[in-house]
């Protein structure tokens, strides 16, 4: 009786492992990407299209490039921080992808969390000298990667 109990359970789980609602099926996307590039930097818009999102991190290029609000991008040129490491990357003493980890790591923790109903927009921007080639985006719901050619 045990044997047969316990063939049976063994079955059961085989034959579970063997359906295909079983197996786990990755979460789609709960936002829709778009870009544009302007005169002044590169405009990332990231639209919900899921009830409820919270974006946790957003980052650009691996950290690479420059990830902040619109507001803040207008005004970081009259930053004395953006000015002195502008200083540096002129005469040769810092590199661009160095300057823009620093500002980063000032102005992007102002960008999240920030929550978004269905439809709603969430803007980031991009330094122009940028070469747009990935998006990471982490939010409440997991993280996904986007890359552009």
């Amino acid at each position: 009786m045990k044997k047969l109990l316990s063939f049976g359970l063994f079955c059961l789980v085989v034959f579970s492992l063997l359906t295909p609602s079983a197996w786990a099926q990755p979460q789609e996307c709960p936002y829709k990407t778009a870009w544009q590039s302007r005169k002044d930097g590169i405009v990332i818009t990231l639209t919900a299209i899921v009830d409820s999102l919270t974006i946790h991190n957003v980052s650009v290029n691996r950290g690479n490039c420059l990830a902040v609000r619109p507001e803040d991008y207008m005004v970081m040129g009259m930053d004395p921080m953006f000015q002195s490491l502008a200083a540096e990357v002129n005469s040769g003493k810092m590199s661009g992808a160095e300057f823009w980890k620093k500002m980063n790591e000032k102005y992007s923790p102002r960008l999240v969390p920030a929550k978004l109903g269905f439809g709603d927009t969430f803007q980031v921007v991009s330094s122009i000298d940028c070469k747009l080639l990935e998006i990471r985006v982490e939010t409440d719901q997991g993280s996904w990667t986007t890359s552009f050619n």
